[in-house]
């Protein structure tokens, strides 16, 4: 389970938190299943009429998660991103009101260039997350995530049933190259619309 009062405190203090074994090895693989069996689309870059394939800077394939999932999997992993949603909230006062989520799925050879999780015409995207669905991982997999920080660069690694959550218009970061297939859920809490 996500130590919500940790993961809390490291946003204010330093806008980013990192913790393994968030999930069972039988959620991780649960939810990779359901990844493998979704059917994934070319990921774009931008948004609205500026929505573009650009696989120079990003190369996954992703399945945005919907209202309506009738997977349990899916499901509780909702509610608990909810529950985190609601915690912010009484912590922060950061006006959350939805979650964007998808699954991602890198291929072999796959990456995201260094970029924010936010739009120049909006600023919703509050608090990017991130939950790894990589049950066998091991150094030289690749797939990091490298985040840009100003103490310098820390990569992540993508174990199983790791959470990584950070703020997503103040976090450079990218997703290195993948010499596995890597799967993840990336999803944001957004903030009311005005």
């Amino acid at each position: 389970m996500l130590n919500t009062e940790k993961a809390i405190d490291s946003l204010v203090e330093k806008g980013w938190y990192e913790q393994r074994n968030v999930l069972s090895v039988d959620e991780v693989k649960a939810l990779g299943k359901l990844c493998q069996n979704r059917t994934l689309v070319k990921a774009a870059i931008g948004k609205g009429d500026s929505r573009a394939i650009n696989e120079g800077i990003r190369s996954d394939n992703i399945s945005w998660l919907t209202d309506n999932e009738t997977d349990k999997p899916v499901i509780e992993y909702q509610q608990n991103l909810d529950v985190f949603r609601q915690e912010l909230n009484q912590s922060l006062y950061l006006g959350l009101s939805e979650l964007e989520c998808h699954f991602a799925q890198y291929p072999k050879g796959s990456f995201y260039k260094a970029h924010k999780d936010s739009f120049k015409e909006t600023d919703r995207r509050s608090i990017t997350f991130i939950t790894y669905l990589n049950p066998d991982w091991k150094e030289g997999d690749g797939g990091e995530l490298r985040l840009y920080l100003p103490e310098g660069m820390v990569d992540i690694k993508p174990y199983g049933g790791t959470v990584i959550c950070f703020k997503s218009s103040e976090i450079l970061h990218e997703v290195l190259m993948s010499n596995t297939e890597r799967l993840s859920l990336t999803g944001w809490f957004l903030k009311r619309a005005m």
